[in-house]
């Protein structure tokens, strides 16, 4: 195209682009992987389409110590994305895990790295928490769990017990105590005990243990006074229960020497304690034997032990002191355990309080208090005998030394029965060990125009978070004060009025370099967070006051359910197995035990993995439920799930899970009810499909039975899946001819292998309709010319024996009896009809007959009638029975049929001619081989009678004939006729022979039974008379009787 500088011309640009959608894929491997293969091996496809689950599992963990893991995250789509990373929000766990990721964007095929670290914050707890791991665009979803356990410490002791023997007053025993830390983090330790006011002394009373090492500790016993002496002596260890080391010994003077404790008397009493026999002396026990009220053993035990079992930190605390609770009645208790005597300035004076001591056994105890008067703190009396179930004051006194300085001590005061000075009176050696009082005493010598120290300390934390605990349960933490300073700390904590927390020691002095380990107790009185602000006062002065917070929770069992506690099984086939995935979240911190109760008619239904088990705080736990239908109907189950705590009072809470499951049989339809196999050929094979669909919600493993041979399936054994449909090849095989109906039904199993058993009954799936067909011909009309002109449509019918002919041309015919070969065997071998043309005389008209056949089949077909001539077949001679009858060779010349042979299509007809000439007096018979091509063959027997010129001649149609079945009673009778016809040449005169019938009345109570009205008559030739009769019978039976009938020249014929 030229365009000039004026013109101007739009040209439209059109373009396809094509652009492929996609989502980002995600793939979390471990570290230094990226191969798709080779994913975490506690990676697992979660059932019903839910999302990728990685669980990322840390092992035991310090409290305090962090535990890394990384993984590399791939992005495998073919487009960029953005990674997200979103906590599921829990209020239950604190948030100990964290994830550090590197790069957010990634590129298709790019590698990032992510690192999850886990810090634990309480011991001995299991920690789990859920992450969603995705892209922006949603493509990809992937929940990581992370579970990590928090361990505590594993301190203990080389020997629980240290027996320093005998010695006397004033030695010293040395022994040596081995603490021993199994675990992978330091250990802090502490004994409570005060070596400078004690009998029993540890060179290193607090330290620190290593990682995976042992200290051998050096300890002394030594003694003033000539008692007994035993201790249970507690070494507090921060973040473990403490432990206890039991101190034994004994001292003699020149003139008292006790008996020697042993650990066997400790033991004695323990046993003595579980049977509440402790408050009694040994001199009472030993008197309570004799008289039989207490049976001991051997060794002097009583029988009945029985070992209450308690927590080291339960022990510590419940000693009826500083708790309420105590596990036995104490036998000396102390109104106070802590005398803070605060402030005093002048150093002369002398500060005394008193404290009260009572007796709560049964007898004498004497009270011994170490130490003596040149001690700052000290008791005055230094021993007093109190009377059973009495009470005794001592003063302790505080005597400074110094100005300006903190001063501290646990005094000890040890009672023990009295009558164990004299133990040799008794016949058993019953020791009882003696009973260890400490008292705890504070006071300082600043003056209040002085500042007291500074202290300078550090805490191990300053908000103390408890281990979550049922109702009824106790929990337990500790906290670690180091004095950093070069003074002395004296520290002062406030009390909780409310009784839910307690501390031990919360009153006392840690000297300088040292540390004090606090352990202190939970008892929540309800359910929910607990919480308490402890006051911290440090060296007597408000301005050196630090806050401890202490948080805890009381919980009740409880747990979130999948489904708002709902759970619904697809529809399932009776006797077979439906699966479902149910989620238990547990929504409190404790762990809980859980429990799937159910009646025994749902058991029956339904089982459940895990039935029981333990959830821990805050994990998601899948059950894997079985639904096994027993009936066809929508059933409600109503398991219950019972939660119950671990601990404390065992509180237990239900939870229904209505369960609804409908069992079914399915069904199965065929698309058509009716297959219909039209137009098939006898002994040929056609193969129809059957499209069988499953209309149910359950999947149905089938198999296919058929009544018949005629029609053959593969593989019967099949599966269907719900609303889907299948197809089935069926063979139609008839063997005969014939219209005929195959059904084919289904029996559904529990499976398709060969161990499936049947589901109920068999069920109808469809009919096969099979049409063997064959061509058929049948007479629809015949006429008559010639000599038989005087013979109406019955009659020719009955002579031809059409009804018969039909019948036979109607019936299937059997397979073997197709083939179209024509021999003498099988021609002997066709069903026979026998067709008369009747009789006339000798030169007569030819007995012309127009028979009309008829195709009512449906397929097309030829036909043909063979004659003997035909097939070359030598045809035996009949002769009449007549007496003078002319005997004639049968000739094809007499019979003729036209058209001989012809085609007919279905629903056509055609007129033959059948034609019988009289030209040989006599009675001639010719078979003749009617043909179907694929059809019914029929042996036709060509029946004529020629009689002579001027011979009589009576054609009966049968020698017998039967009336008609009349009712009895009726008040009007039918009259019924026999036909003769006269087929000579001459006029007959006929007349019956009727005494018979008289004979019949005589036998019947002379009651006419048959009655002739026509007893004789003329029957002119060619022509038919009817004869008729009344047939009344009076009984329900079957009347016979002989009529003989007779006609001019003297021929004689007998019908019955």
């Amino acid at each position: 195209m030229l365009l000039t500088c004026t013109q101007h011309v739009m040209i439209k640009v059109s373009s396809n682009s094509l652009s492929v959608g996609k989502f980002a894929h995600l793939v979390v491997l471990p570290t230094g992987v990226e191969s798709a293969a080779e994913r975490l091996v506690n990676s697992s496809q979660r059932e019903g389409g839910r999302d990728e689950e990685i669980v990322v599992q840390f092992q035991d963990v310090a409290v305090g110590k962090t535990a890394e893991k990384k993984f590399k995250i791939k992005n495998t789509s073919a487009v960029k994305t953005e990674i997200q990373l979103v906590r599921q929000n829990s209020s239950v766990t604190p948030e100990v895990f964290t994830f550090v990721l590197n790069n957010k964007n990634l590129q298709p095929d790019d590698l990032v790295t992510l690192s999850v670290k886990f810090t634990p914050m309480i011991i001995n707890e299991v920690c789990i928490e859920y992450f969603h791991l995705h892209d922006r665009s949603g493509g990809s979803k992937t929940t990581i769990k992370c579970v990590g356990t928090c361990k505590g410490l594993c301190v203990s002791f080389a020997s629980d017990t240290i027996q320093f023997g005998q010695l006397s007053c004033g030695k010293t025993s040395t022994k040596s105590l081995e603490i021993i830390n199994s675990s992978d983090c330091e250990a802090h330790y502490q004994f409570a005990l005060d070596s400078s006011e004690s009998v029993f002394k540890i060179d290193q009373r607090c330290g620190t243990l290593q990682p995976r090492s042992s200290k051998k500790l050096i300890c002394s016993f030594q003694a003033t006074q000539p008692i007994n002496y035993y201790k249970k002596l507690a070494c507090v260890i921060h973040n473990q229960e403490p432990l206890f080391v039991t101190l034994l010994g004994t001292c003699h003077s020149d003139a008292v020497k006790p008996a020697i404790l042993e650990a066997r008397h400790v033991d004695w009493y323990n046993s003595l304690t579980y049977r509440g026999l402790s408050g009694y002396s040994p001199e009472q026990i030993d008197a309570m034997e004799k008289e039989g009220n207490v049976c001991l053993d051997g060794d002097g035990i009583p029988t009945r032990q029985e070992d209450h079992q308690h927590t080291a930190m339960e022990e510590y605390f419940h000693d009826g002191y500083y708790s309420h609770l105590a596990f036995a009645v104490p036998h000396v208790s102390m109104n106070v355990r802590d005398i803070d005597f605060g402030r005093r300035i002048q150093l002369d004076s002398i500060m005394q309080k008193s404290i009260t001591l009572t007796n709560h056994t049964k007898d004498k105890i004497t009270c011994v208090w170490m130490g003596d008067t040149s001690h700052v703190f000290h008791v005055t009396p230094n021993s007093c005998d109190i009377p059973p179930l009495k009470s005794t004051s001592f003063r302790v006194t505080f005597k400074p030394t110094a100005p300006d300085q903190f001063y501290g001590a646990e005094l000890e005061c040890y009672a023990f029965y009295k009558c164990l000075t004299e133990y040799w009176q008794l016949e058993r050696e019953y020791i009882s060990p003696p009973w260890c009082l400490p008292l705890g005493t504070t006071g300082h010598t600043f003056s209040q125009q002085s500042e007291t120290f500074l202290p300078k300390l550090e805490l191990s934390s300053q908000k103390l978070q408890f281990p979550a605990v049922s109702l009824g349960e106790s929990s337990f933490t500790s906290l670690l004060l180091r004095n950093t300073g070069a003074t002395p700390i004296q520290y002062d904590f406030s009390n909780d009025n409310s009784g839910v927390f307690l501390m031990k020691p919360y009153r006392g002095i840690v000297e300088e370099g040292q540390q004090q380990v606090f352990l202190l107790h939970m008892s929540p009185t309800k359910a929910g967070r607990c919480e308490k602000v402890l006051q911290l006062r440090l060296n007597d002065d408000d301005r050196n006051t630090q806050k401890v917070v202490l948080v805890g929770y009381a919980e009740e069992a409880a747990v979130k359910l999948d489904n708002d506690g709902f759970l619904f099984f697809r529809p399932t086939c009776l006797n077979t197995f439906s699966t479902q995935q149910y989620g238990v979240r547990n929504t409190c911190r404790v762990p809980l035990r859980f429990e799937w109760m159910m009646s025994s008619d749902d058991a029956k239904l339904l089982t459940v993995s895990p039935q029981s088990g333990t959830i821990a705080p805050n994990e998601h736990q899948m059950h894997k439920w079985s639904f096994k239908p027993k009936e066809e109907s929508r059933t409600l189950m109503k398991p219950v799930l019972v939660v119950t705590t671990t601990r404390g009072r065992l509180l237990s809470k239900s939870y229904l899970v209505p369960a609804e499951g409908k069992g079914t049989l399915g069904s199965l339809r065929a698309a058509e009810s009716s297959v219909d196999c039209h137009n098939i050929l006898a002994g040929c094979m056609e193969t129809k499909n059957i499209d069988v669909f499953n209309d149910s919600d359950c999947d149905l493993h089938y198999e296919l039975h058929v009544d018949s041979d005629k029609v053959l399936l593969q593989k019967c054994r099949k599966i269907l899946r719900a609303r889907t449909i299948q197809t089935i090849e069926a063979t139609v095989q008839p063997t005969t001819c014939g219209t005929f109906t195959v059904a084919i039904s289904y029996q559904l199993l529990s499976s398709a292998d060969d161990t499936a058993v049947y589901i109920g009954e068999k069920r109808h799936l469809c009919y096969v309709v099979v049409s063997a067909v064959f061509p058929t011909l049948v007479a629809t009309d015949v006429s008559c010319h010639g000599s038989a002109s005087g013979r109406n449509k019955m009659q020719l019918w009955n002579l031809l024996n059409l009804s018969r002919f039909n019948s036979l041309m109607m019936k299937p015919l059997p397979l073997s009896s197709t083939s179209q070969k024509t021999t003498e065997s099988m021609m002997a071998s066709r069903p026979q009809v026998d067709m008369s043309f009747g009789a006339a005389p000798v030169g007569s008209e030819d007995c012309i007959i127009n028979l009309t056949i008829a195709n009512t089949g449906t397929i097309s077909t030829n036909w043909s009638f063979v004659f003997p001539s035909d097939v070359q077949l030598e045809v035996p001679y009949w002769t009449s029975s007549y007496e003078g009858e002319q005997i004639s060779t049968p000739d094809d010349s007499l019979f003729s049929v036209q058209p001989k042979q012809g085609h007919l299509e279905a629903g056509c007809s055609e007129t033959l001619t059948l034609k019988y000439s009289h030209k040989i007096a006599g009675t001639s018979r010719l078979p003749v081989l009617f043909t179907v091509r694929q059809g019914q063959q029929l042996m036709l027997n060509f029946v004529g009678v020629s009689v002579k010129q001027n011979f009589p001649y009576i054609h009966f149609a049968q020698t017998s004939h039967t009336f008609s079945p009349v009712p009895i009673g009726e008040m009007v009778y039918a009259i019924h006729s026999y036909e003769l016809f006269n087929g000579g040449g001459v006029p007959l005169k006929f007349w019956l022979d009727v005494r018979g019938l008289k004979q019949l009345c005589e036998d019947n109570f002379d009651c006419n039974i048959f009655e002739c009205l026509t007893p004789s008559g003329h029957i002119p030739s060619g022509s038919t008379v009817s004869i008729e009769w009344l047939f009344t019978p009076f009984e329900a039976k079957t009347y016979s009787v002989t009529i003989q009938f007779y006609i001019s020249f003297n021929f004689c014929y007998e019908n019955n």
